[in-house]
């Protein structure tokens, strides 16, 4: 959207505000355009009005919350829901070409790295799988190659790629509580961004794989020893939490790697990408990668 366009909305909500203060949607959509334009004090104005008609507005409350620093453990399913599906239609575009993400390209090479690959025989699972970008690059490993995300019109997005053999609109832990030591590999690009205790992830995971099965996954990286949400709205893990955690859950850290994950107002946010496997408790060299683990089997 032009800035002409943007400062015309601004002053067409506002108007609509006034003549109603309690218009949910009108608050929403302003709000929601002040935080794009980093204006992020009048945003949470907004989503606190919203609050005050609606207090369980799933949305406003929960970036309400990251604006003013408040712990949340999880992005409302809602909230996810609507912000995907209001831009799969241009969201490879978007987060590719005008923010530089690269996460699926990273996740490939790091399992190829840390896992011989010797042809299409793993059964895959791509959780959060969006668009499908991960489909691609691990089709010549998957003898099957499965896909679930909350939002329907980016699930019509991958279908469009036509290579899954099954997409699904669901819940990422539904999905997992259906499998049991069945999947040789789990991806998660850019997933956990919304979700920040990973604690029953985990553990869902580590029961939906099979004897030494991966779990590769993107995290945007913050300091200290377990996890924030940032006033983007999205959250951030600690290198620590995530080894911690993994240990805890019967997994070992055979990669991890810190990346540039994509740009964000023009500054590049730091990430990491960490490939696990079922029961390897080897510790990684310095330079994020062990001696090549076994594959799955």
């Amino acid at each position: 959207m032009s800035q002409a366009k943007v400062k015309e909305a601004i002053e067409c909500y506002r108007k609509a505000i006034a003549l109603n203060p309690t218009l949910v949607s009108a608050l929403y959509h302003l709000g929601n355009i002040l935080w794009n334009k980093g204006e992020r004090e009048q945003a949470a104005d907004c989503y606190a009005s919203i609050l005050e008609v609606e207090p369980d507005h799933a949305a406003a409350g929960h970036l309400h919350a990251a604006m003013k620093g408040e712990s949340r453990d999880d992005v409302p399913k809602e909230y996810v829901r609507e912000l995907f599906d209001g831009c799969a239609d241009a969201f490879d575009e978007h987060l590719v070409h005008e923010l530089g993400y690269h996460a699926p390209r990273v996740l490939r090479e790091a399992v190829g790295r840390a896992v011989p690959v010797e042809g299409p025989f793993w059964n895959v699972l791509d959780i959060g799988c969006g668009t499908g970008l991960c489909g691609p690059l691990f089709r010549d490993v998957a003898a099957h190659l499965s896909g679930v995300d909350l939002a329907p019109k980016m699930i019509d997005e991958a279908r469009d790629k036509a290579v899954y053999d099954e997409l699904q609109t669901r819940d990422l832990l539904e999905e997992l509580e259906a499998h049991r030591r069945d999947l040789d590999l789990i991806l998660a690009a850019d997933v956990f961004i919304y979700v920040g205790c990973l604690e029953a992830v985990f553990l869902a995971c580590r029961r939906a794989l099979t004897e030494n099965g991966l779990f590769a996954f993107s995290t945007e990286a913050c300091a200290g020893e377990s996890y924030e949400l940032r006033t983007s709205g999205r959250f951030a893990h600690s290198p620590h939490y995530i080894e911690a955690l993994a240990r805890d859950s019967g997994f070992g850290v055979v990669h991890r790697d810190e990346i540039a994950l994509r740009k964000e107002t023009g500054v590049v946010l730091s990430g990491h990408v960490f490939v696990l496997q079922v029961g390897d408790r080897r510790r990684q060299s310095e330079d994020g990668i062990i001696a090549r683990a076994p594959p799955p089997s």
